[in-house]
């Protein structure tokens, strides 16, 4: 904007958050934006933070690439899940009135990646409109985004 031309032809999770959010406030909605990571710390000058958020991640699609071409590009090798150190989405609140991030009733509205639910055709659903669930709730967002162990689903918090 401002006559410069950015730092790269892509759109990440932070601007798709952003775009959508904006366009939702300004025709009247009520959208938040709030940070998906494992701790409290956003301080990533430091040179542990983006291991210490990290959660690792179902097989999912980012916007503009393909299904191979995200997975590896998010780290996933033979030896290694692909992961997020941190994923930034547009929120509505259960509770307008005491919005609360990790409340699991509040929607989710991801214009960044789908979810693939068949890898053998490359079949996938938005991850939009969503309620970003509980660590147990197969219809949440949460479930859809983030593995089901350890390092998954209950590390997708805040």
């Amino acid at each position: 904007m401002n006559g410069g031309n950015g730092t790269s032809d892509n759109v990440n999770c932070v601007d798709c958050a952003l775009i959508v959010a904006t366009m939702t406030n300004l025709l009247g909605g009520n959208l938040l934006i709030g940070n998906l990571q494992a701790t409290d710390c956003t301080d990533y000058s430091l040179p542990d933070t983006q291991e210490r958020n990290k959660f690792s991640l179902n097989t999912i699609k980012a916007i503009g690439k393909t299904i191979e071409d995200t997975m590896s590009s998010l780290g996933e090798s033979d030896d290694s899940d692909a992961y997020f150190s941190f994923h930034c989405v547009p929120w509505q609140p259960a509770d307008p009135e005491n919005p609360y991030f990790n409340d699991p009733k509040n929607i989710i509205f991801d214009a960044c990646v789908r979810f693939v639910t068949n890898e053998e055709d490359g079949t996938t659903t938005s991850a939009a409109g969503l309620e970003l669930g509980a660590d147990d709730d197969a219809s949440g967002y949460r479930f859809g985004l983030a593995s089901q162990d350890n390092d998954g689903v209950s590390r997708c918090l805040r």
